[in-house]
């Protein structure tokens, strides 16, 4: 969410990604005006919308001197929009709250104004060998005067509009003008300049032209006032599609798919499909397990929305009726996936709008068959599975945790071996060929990466207290003068502690300010026997360090934690911690100063398809045996 201004002075600068600006923003009592500074390097179309308002809210335009040239007014939450043509200059957009807080969507597009003769008509850039793709643009022709009084017709008294595009094979366009409050038409012509195709309906009815046009160099005419058109001017919308002929159409095509550039920021696609386009698919590449949230709104006509797998087969699907936003959100292995966007019924034509917004998964748990699942804590029953392999017949992982300093899965498994975990693939690389030594000998581990010093921490149920080097998979020594590799002391509560003299057993362990830079750290662990949370060593690793085993006692569970647990805390970009853990299938957030835990829920791994109006009923999963679990920060 962009920190837009107040005033004039601290106007928010929108940067125009392929013409298109969108931002969420909000409106408050004591935020009442927010404002949006435009840059224009040429004659331009601009357009701008403020949507989803929960209460009253104009929308204003204004040149670079803070004169208003033309504003939206619209009653109580309805939608505000401005659409404009501007000559080259700075200018203002002010969203005015009027009544009530608010959210609200603004977006805006701007598109360079089409030249008004073959030699200096714009050039659609279809892009090297591109054999399908959609095109919109919004402009105007004839004269609208000078409403805004700077002394110049606003549209330039243009009665022809230009386009050009380059086919780089045997096509099928599909070219539709919409919009019309007067008279316009449309022609289509080659490279000598020779009509070929046109359409004149008269009055202020859409023009359409359907043609099949060989490899080569086209142009598009836009006119005013042929065969009946007067004075005055209209704004127009000019939809191109191309569909090359030799790709095939059917309903399961994604050879031609759009790639989308996932980021953890959103991205918005305004298309149409129907006829000559009768579906778009779009390419979704995923590095690591993501939850991906689609929603497919703006819909002029009823569509639908699918999510596919590599091999093509339908693992999401929303399809609300009528004009109904469709949505799916799902957590997703790393791989290939297809969104596909299809009109509801045939024959029909629908302008949507398709927006991608996708985050990495948060929590990584273990459980006891190699297996690693990702979730998010407020989805846990969309957990995602990966099948670790690359260990040798018999070997275990034991425990799991994110390095900081590089964003790497580390495990350590039951041959005293330290390991990378590619969360792609799931395969396991050894950091050394020979287990560490002095071998850990307990059953159950706990371990987490010190952010501070770039080293994990291992304990076990056997009181075992342990340092590794992540670079060399070795113990580091704890007492360099002695013969041999030595281990940190032996866990064990402190002496002023209410539990000294009881044999702790902690087996899951996890540091606080889990990033790389941090310069402090406190090291919380969970007595899996007493069912209590603990801290080793002192608060920030000082005067007592993690490496002398001292515990301290901070609060009972609560609950009964088995042998077996996870535990980890998650750090956010404000520097807030958050921790979690698991016992069995169960996931619980611990207050790191009461010990108290509160279940969460239970993990499931996702099994079934989502839908517009809930989940398909597919076979309950078997229940998870969480061992370990890991924080990705």
């Amino acid at each position: 969410m962009t920190d837009a201004g107040n005033r004039f002075s601290d106007a928010s600068d929108i940067r125009f990604r392929n013409g298109r600006f969108v931002v969420r923003e909000s409106l408050a009592e004591f935020d009442k005006l927010d404002f949006y500074r435009i840059r224009l390097t040429a004659r331009s179309n601009f357009t701008c919308l403020i949507s989803g308002l929960e209460g009253n809210a104009d929308l204003a335009l204004y040149d670079s001197r803070g004169r208003e040239i033309v504003s939206s007014e619209e009653d109580d939450d309805d939608n505000e929009s401005i659409s404009r043509q501007l000559a080259a200059g700075t200018y203002f957009v002010r969203v005015n709250r009027i009544e009530g807080d608010t959210n609200y969507r603004f977006v805006c597009s701007v598109s360079q104004d089409a030249g008004n003769s073959f030699s200096r008509a714009f050039r659609i850039r279809t892009g090297k060998n591109k054999l399908k793709g959609s095109f919109v643009f919004n402009d105007s022709i004839g004269s609208f005067g000078d409403d805004d009084d700077d002394g110049d017709d606003d549209n330039g008294g243009d009665r022809f509009d230009f386009y050009r595009f380059d086919l780089t094979s045997r096509s099928n366009c599909t070219t539709l003008l919409q919009g019309l409050s007067s008279n316009a038409n449309i022609t289509i012509f080659n490279s000598r300049r020779q009509r070929i195709a046109f359409s004149a309906r008269g009055g202020n009815l859409s023009e359409q032209i359907n043609q099949i046009l060989e490899a080569g160099t086209y142009f598009i005419r836009i006119d005013f006032g042929r065969g009946g058109g007067g004075g005055g001017g209209t704004r127009y919308r000019l939809r191109i599609n191309f569909q090359s002929l030799l790709i095939s159409t059917d309903d399961d095509d994604t050879t031609t798919a759009r790639p989308i550039n996932i980021t953890p920021s959103t991205d918005d696609f305004d298309d149409f499909v129907g006829v000559g386009d009768p579906e778009d698919f779009y390419r979704v590449n995923l590095n690591s397990p993501t939850n991906l949230n689609l929603a497919l709104n703006g819909l002029s006509a009823d569509a639908n929305l699918e999510l596919l797998n590599s091999t093509g087969t339908v693992i999401g699907r929303s399809s609300n009726t009528g004009t109904t936003e469709d949505l799916i959100n799902q957590s997703l292995t790393a791989g290939t996936y297809f969104v596909r966007v299809f009109p509801a019924a045939t024959n029909t034509s629908v302008e949507y709008t398709l927006n991608f917004a996708s985050a990495p998964l948060r929590l990584f748990g273990l459980t006891d068959n190699n297996a690693v699942v990702a979730f998010n804590p407020d989805k846990l029953d969309k957990a995602v599975n990966i099948n670790v392999t690359g260990l040798a017949s018999g070997e275990t992982l034991r425990g799991i945790d994110f390095r900081p300093a590089t964003g790497e899965l580390f495990g350590i498994s039951s041959a005293n071996k330290l390991y990378t975990i590619n969360l792609a693939s799931g395969a396991a690389t050894a950091v050394s060929n020979t287990a560490f030594t002095p071998a850990l000998t307990g059953t159950s581990l706990g371990i987490d990466f010190n952010p501070t010093v770039d080293r994990i921490r291992v304990v076990s149920d056997l009181d075992e207290n342990a340092r590794l080097n992540p670079i060399t998979g070795a113990i580091v020594d704890f007492d360099t003068a002695t013969t041999g590799t030595q281990t940190d002391t032996a866990l064990a509560y402190a002496t002023d502690d209410t539990r000294f003299g009881t044999n702790p057993n902690v087996t899951a362990v996890a540091y606080t300010n889990n990033f790389a830079g941090t310069a402090t750290t406190t090291l919380f662990g969970i007595d899996t026997s007493l069912d209590v949370l603990v801290r080793q060593g002192s608060a920030d690793g000082t005067p007592v360090s993690p490496n002398t085993g001292s515990l301290f006692s901070v609060g009972a569970l609560g609950v009964d934690f088995g042998p077996n647990s996870g535990f980890d805390i998650f750090t956010d970009a404000s520097g807030v911690n958050t921790a979690y853990a698991t016992s069995g299938s169960t996931l619980y957030s611990i207050n790191l100063t009461t010990g108290v835990a509160t279940s969460l829920g239970t993990v499931t791994v996702s099994t079934t398809p989502t839908t517009g109006t809930g989940t398909t009923p597919g076979t309950t999963p078997a229940p998870l045996n969480l061992i370990g679990l890991s924080a990705r920060t």
